[in-house]
């Protein structure tokens, strides 16, 4: 059976929408449980965290920091570049790649002493 592209065509903006609503999603939910699992602890550049993260919480922050950049970057590509979502969406990028940075430095000055 053939596609129907009159009936279909006005509907694909919102479908469009639809997925960016869904990466958005997404992309706030990797960001909660990153932030979640590294707490404070990137947030301390200078101070020395109160509780040191395991070898193996460290391992699964660091997966999740990684996914959340990787799923707002995935929300980043659906925008122009002077859109308000994408500077909302690049802000949030932007802290968890310094979260991220900050808690391997962390991890690095800690595996050095």
């Amino acid at each position: 059976m053939p596609l129907n592209w009159k009936a279909l065509y006005p509907q694909i903006s919102r479908v469009a929408e639809a997925e960016v609503a869904r990466l958005w999603r997404n992309a706030e939910q990797a960001s909660a449980v990153a932030d979640e699992l590294i707490g404070g602890h990137a947030a301390q550049t200078d101070a020395e965290p109160t509780a040191p993260l395991s070898a193996s919480d460290l391992q699964t922050a660091l997966t999740w920091l990684g996914a959340a950049i990787r799923a707002w970057d995935a929300v980043l590509a659906c925008y122009p570049e002077s859109a308000p979502g994408r500077q909302a969406g690049a802000a949030r990028r932007q802290r968890l790649q310094q979260a991220l940075l900050a808690l391997l430095r962390q991890s690095g000055s800690r595996g050095g002493k």
